[in-house]
């Protein structure tokens, strides 16, 4: 039933709520009651709250007429029953969309001092508890992130978003080769040559990818000084101008090419 809007009337009933609730304060009702309420609900749903927001000064009033209260059910652990109960009801139930406000709240609120966990480490204990609790979990034993979600993961954590960023130190070449579009450049090479050297024709093993026409003469000729001119060259990702080769293979030929740059 919805509060009376007259003040008085309200008073009257807001003293007979909270003098109801400390009588059954404690008390559990028995279970052909609460079946029987259960039930009741619903035949006949509450519809007074039904698509209605509470405003953010009645939730602060809420939240703060919670604090420094211990909950009745603290430290009474749930019946099996219920624990059933609550892994059927939240099982397959479509979570609502989150906005990236929201997101960006629930980052927020676990960032920094506001962690539990900062400044702190896991005991041993716990690293083995959290260990045995992994496994036999195969849900997400190989699993593939597409190749959209790659791309954007490698976005948000590139340059000044990055949290080891330092003002922008990082060689222009090494940014390149560290990039989500050079892997893919690399991982194209290794794919077309069925990851085998080139050179000693064996398949496996310590693999990188060599550019036929250098790396450091295409950024020259076509001169890229920041990562999207790197970007915009279509020739620095030609999967043509690379070879697989094995390690020590690429190191032998890279002293090839310095021979015959000195002759």
């Amino acid at each position: 039933m919805p509060p009376p809007k007259d003040p008085e009337k309200y008073k009257l009933w807001k003293q007979h709520v909270s003098e109801s609730a400390a009588k059954r304060r404690g008390v559990s009702l028995p279970q052909t009651q609460r079946d029987k309420m259960s039930e009741s609900h619903k035949r006949n749903p509450v519809s007074f709250w039904k698509g209605k927001t509470l405003s953010q000064t009645t939730r602060d009033k809420m939240s703060d007429s919670h604090k420094n209260q211990i909950p009745w059910n603290k430290g009474i652990p749930s019946s099996e029953t219920t624990k059933y109960n609550q892994s059927i009801a939240l099982k397959n139930k479509p979570k609502p969309p989150r906005s990236k406000e929201h997101c960006e709240n629930i980052s927020k609120s676990k960032t920094g001092g506001n962690n539990p966990m900062f400044g702190q480490h896991h005991t041993f204990e716990a690293h083995i508890k959290m260990h045995k609790a992994q496994l036999g979990n195969t849900k997400k034993l190989g699993y593939k992130f597409p190749y959209e979600t790659k791309k954007r993961m490698s976005e948000e954590n590139c340059g000044e978003n990055s949290s080891s960023w330092k003002g922008g130190i990082t060689p222009l070449n090494k940014i390149i080769r560290e990039s989500f579009e050079y892997r893919e450049w690399v991982y194209e090479v290794f794919e077309r040559d069925n990851y085998t050297c080139q050179k000693c024709k064996i398949r496996g093993g310590y693999l990188e990818a060599h550019h036929i026409k250098l790396f450091s003469v295409i950024l020259k000729e076509n001169n890229i000084k920041t990562l999207q001119d790197a970007f915009d060259c279509e020739e620095l990702w030609d999967a043509n101008n690379g070879v697989t080769l094995h390690e020590k293979c690429h190191k032998k030929e890279h002293k090839e090419i310095r021979k015959q740059e000195k002759q």
